[in-house]
């Protein structure tokens, strides 16, 4: 091949590797003295924590340690970054939501996260998980994204009183406007985009490592875009720069292996096991995988065609 063009063939120079089963994934990577970390999910799509009891937890067999949202906000940690920023209607910047590992104080979608539970197995991190008693206070949600901006809908955040997120807008809206006005034919479609997710082969996973000696964290897991993923985890999360020469201040670095999917899980893997001095290991198995991920969406199709030209679509999605 002397040239490269999109949707020009590449060679796979994998597949001689994969086929002989010398295959490198998440699940095969293993680490000294690891520990195993486990996730309790939120079966509530938007609730009030008003308690969390995880005294039976931290006594089970095995347990090295379990950890709330209030111990994450406690800790210091940073949020979940956002990755695209907009502006409201208004031009005011978007409500971001506080996206933390753990939540504290209430949850906001069925599957996320409360507490995270880190035993000597995988086992026992789950079960211990299961003896943790949560007292939710269940509140008014919203399930169908298409009637979020009703006015009697459930008000999710209390600093996003409309539901409204941000609002997007591309293109010449005098000139689109006045495109539908003169069009010869005007289709409007509602359409439903049901609960989507990925069927990995591979469920996510990753393990959490810190060098007391270099001041190093490392996250060994499967993603297709690693420096994406270390730029949101290092600064804004850890509080470490992402790059450093050997022996100066705490950094943080990536390392993946095969893919049997392109996905990476962000936890508190990495600062567990700074405190721990043990690198705990987190796999997210399908109950779990599909209850965080599977989202339903609406998508409002205008489509305008004048006679004899191709139709032009107005698009407004509600997500």
């Amino acid at each position: 091949m002397t040239k490269f063009g999109i949707g020009q063939g590449v060679p796979r120079w994998e597949d001689p590797r994969l086929l002989r089963g010398g295959r490198r994934y998440s699940d095969d990577l293993n680490r000294a003295h690891q520990a195993y970390g486990y996730v309790l999910r939120s079966p509530h799509a938007n609730a009030n924590i008003a308690s969390i009891d995880t005294s039976a937890a931290k006594t089970a067999p095995g347990v090295l340690g379990v950890w709330t949202g209030e111990d994450y906000t406690a800790s210091g940690l940073g949020n979940i970054p956002c990755a695209v920023m907009r502006n409201k209607a208004d031009g005011s910047p978007m409500f971001i939501p506080p996206n933390a590992a753990l939540r504290a104080g209430a949850v906001k979608m069925v599957g996320d996260p409360v507490c995270w539970v880190v035993a000597e197995s995988a086992k026992q991190a789950q079960d211990a998980a299961e003896l943790i008693v949560v007292d939710y206070e269940a509140l008014k949600h919203i399930t169908n994204t298409a009637k979020a901006l009703d006015p009697d809908s459930a008000q999710l955040w209390d600093q996003a009183p409309d539901n409204v997120c941000f609002v997007f807008e591309i293109g010449d809206k005098d000139k689109t406007e006045a495109a539908f006005a003169s069009a010869h034919h005007v289709t409007k479609l509602d359409i439903n985009i049901t609960r989507v997710s990925v069927a990995p082969m591979e469920t996510r996973a990753c393990i959490g490592e810190f060098d007391p000696y270099d001041e190093r964290y490392t996250l060994i897991t499967g993603t297709q875009g690693p420096h994406g993923v270390r730029a949101a985890m290092a600064e804004p999360i850890l509080k470490v720069p992402q790059n450093k020469p050997s022996r100066s201040p705490t950094a943080r670095r990536m390392m993946r292996h095969d893919l049997r999917r392109g996905t990476v899980v962000l936890d508190s893997s990495d600062q567990t096991t700074k405190n721990g001095a043990r690198p705990p290991r987190s796999d997210r198995k399908c109950g779990a995988f599909f209850t965080a991920i599977a989202a339903v969406h609406t998508m409002k199709a205008i489509f305008a065609n004048s006679e004899g030209c191709p139709e032009t679509p107005k698009r407004s999605w509600t997500a």
